[in-house]
């Protein structure tokens, strides 16, 4: 095979470009890093910058990434930030499950009563100002036989019109004043009542549905007539 001095030559100058470029962009990336950090403008783990910038700089990496890919010095810092998440959650809190006690807490608290006429309603509730209540759900009915806490809500003053229905997450259209809890259920327009909205907490079975942390638009929903 004929040599090629001219080719050698040019890749020579081609890695020679290489390294320069990624020296300096490993550098640039970790004073931008560190100002970031002394100024508080980006919190992040010691341990976890060490080995990011250990990675970063090690010569053999920057060749391989510049090889590859087109890598700018934003984007070597943005590596560093946002990488692997997890480790710089570490410093969350854990929460905990609700305990009996706590339960015991939220009846002495929500102590409202905004449903009248004879209905029990299968949630508790507060007012917090002369049209909107919050209310929390358990497991069961009856706090006293409940485990954990499904749901949290909103109760708002109004009538059962499609005019008047607050957002889409207000599904439900509940009246105040009814003999039994089924009977309070919007029927006719006009009735008068509330607008609820249920904000699961958990990951449950509800009504046959699966449900996941956040507003559940499928909580019994009564479509309003227009009117």
């Amino acid at each position: 095979m004929q040599y090629n001095a001219k080719r050698d030559i040019s890749i020579i100058h081609h890695m020679t470009l290489l390294i320069a470029i990624g020296v300096f962009s490993s550098v640039a990336a970790s004073g931008i890093l560190i100002i970031m950090i002394e100024t508080n403008s980006l919190s992040i783990n010691p341990l976890y910058f060490s080995t990011k910038m250990g990675t970063l700089t090690n010569i053999d990496n920057i060749i391989s990434y510049q090889q590859f890919y087109s890598i700018s010095t934003f984007q070597l810092a943005k590596a560093v930030t946002t990488n692997n998440i997890t480790d710089r959650e570490l410093n969350i809190p854990i929460g905990k499950n609700i305990t009996a006690e706590d339960i015991s807490e939220f009846v002495t608290v929500f102590d409202d009563q905004p449903f009248e006429g004879g209905q029990i309603s299968p949630r508790i509730a507060k007012w917090v100002n002369e049209d909107v209540f919050l209310f929390v759900q358990f497991d069961k009915p009856s706090p006293s036989n409940a485990t954990s806490l499904n749901y949290i809500g909103i109760g708002k003053k109004g009538i059962f019109c499609e005019s008047d229905k607050p957002s889409p997450d207000f599904v439900h259209f509940h009246k105040w004043n009814a003999t039994s809890y089924r009977e309070g259920h919007g029927h006719e327009a006009g009735d008068e009542g509330y607008w609820l909205m249920w904000v699961a907490t958990n990951d449950i079975e509800v009504q046959g549905r699966q449900v996941s942390p956040g507003v559940d638009r499928d909580f019994s929903p009564t479509p309003p007539p227009k009117c």
